[in-house]
């Protein structure tokens, strides 16, 4: 499965782009397992002056199920932790999901 961490509009220190791609990385197999059609996992991390919260998470699977996308949406850079949070969180929800 390809992972790729995307950054929008901000920039992420090494470490934290290799925190957020070991926390995909962790999930992988358990996410091919529930679905053996995904083929990429992608999270984009955007940074929104309208967002209310300081992080918001969504997901979407696309093009037939093979593509989970997960978005990451903030008004200012997040502590890391409380990013590497979110998307846990999320991925969890994934999990349940499919």
């Amino acid at each position: 499965m390809k992972i790729t961490v995307q950054p929008y509009a901000t920039t992420l220190l090494a470490e934290e782009k290799t925190a957020l791609y070991n926390i995909l990385k962790r999930c992988e197999e358990d996410l091919f397992r529930r679905n053996s059609y995904l083929t990429d996992l992608i999270l984009e991390l955007k940074q929104v002056a309208v967002v209310n919260a300081p992080v918001m998470v969504r997901h979407a699977l696309m093009d037939d199920n093979t593509k989970l996308k997960i978005v990451v949406n903030f008004n200012k850079k997040p502590v890391p932790e409380k990013l590497y949070d979110a998307v846990a969180r999320e991925l969890n929800v994934i999990k349940q999901e499919l």
